[in-house]
């Protein structure tokens, strides 16, 4: 389902009933993770249930089993199960104190537009389109991103937004995604720049951060692959910038055109 700008109207259906999930796409995160993982799981279990993390792991998982979000966060941390339990209960206080779970069921209006100046949606729309395209042949959602040379974070502080607000926007998006995928398995980015040049790049460099922080503390081997497009020839100097803040797994799924 393509989310354009038409689909951004005060009309849009409630979240769970705006998403089409594909029953027949079972791409469990279980399925794609090593013994040596797997094998750390009663481990890390334990020290789960000790911190009473599993009511509010339950709460943000859905159908996705709590082993698969166990094996998710080992995997990122490399096994080690110290790292991976003190990723996990920051994520956990993150999602609670951000009431994320209460983000599946707002419309983009309910995001923009309650309460806030009327042009910011329009503005944020233009600045960075974006939407779910559809899926891949392996049925993975495919999360679509324009980052437009519009991309100007003080102009949305003018209109009293934040960054974290706009973090947190993103947030909605990429849970409508998790949810896409019936809560298991992984997506597909594609990020079009276009329209950007150089100038435009650096000055926003401090939003790219903290969207990458955001993806990566909090959505976890969820990336299957990210597709860059569009590259302007002084991409490669941002990108020598950007990988700093990637480890080598997620540099490895990365493809610039």
């Amino acid at each position: 389902r393509t989310m354009d700008n038409e689909d951004y109207s005060t009309n849009e259906a409630d979240y769970v009933e705006d998403i089409i999930i594909d029953p027949n796409i079972d791409q469990s995160f279980e399925n794609h993770v090593d013994d040596a993982i797997r094998s750390k799981i009663p481990q890390f279990l334990e020290m789960v249930k000790s911190a009473d993390l599993i009511p509010v792991i339950d709460k943000s998982r859905f159908t996705e089993s709590l082993e698969a979000v166990l094996q998710r966060f080992l995997k990122a941390r490399s096994g080690d199960v110290n790292m991976a339990f003190k990723f996990l209960k920051e994520d956990c206080e993150w999602r609670e104190s951000n009431q994320i779970l209460a983000l599946r069921k707002k419309s983009m209006d309910e995001m923009l537009v309650a309460g806030r100046n009327p042009i910011l949606k329009e503005t944020i729309i233009t600045m960075i389109p974006q939407g779910i395209l559809g899926r891949d042949r392996k049925g993975r959602p495919i999360l679509y991103r324009k980052v437009t040379g519009n991309m100007n974070i003080q102009k949305l502080m003018e209109l009293g937004y934040t960054l974290e607000e706009f973090l947190i926007y993103q947030a909605w998006m990429l849970e409508r995604t998790v949810a896409m995928m019936n809560d298991k398995g992984q997506w597909i980015s594609v990020m079009d720049l276009g329209d950007l040049n150089l100038t435009k790049m650096m000055s926003n460099m401090n939003v790219v951060k903290a969207f990458t922080a955001l993806a990566k503390n909090h959505y976890p081997e969820r990336l299957a692959h990210n597709i860059i497009i569009n590259a302007p020839m002084v991409f490669g100097i941002v990108w020598r910038a950007v990988q700093v803040w990637l480890d080598k797994e997620t540099q490895k799924k990365v493809s610039i055109f």
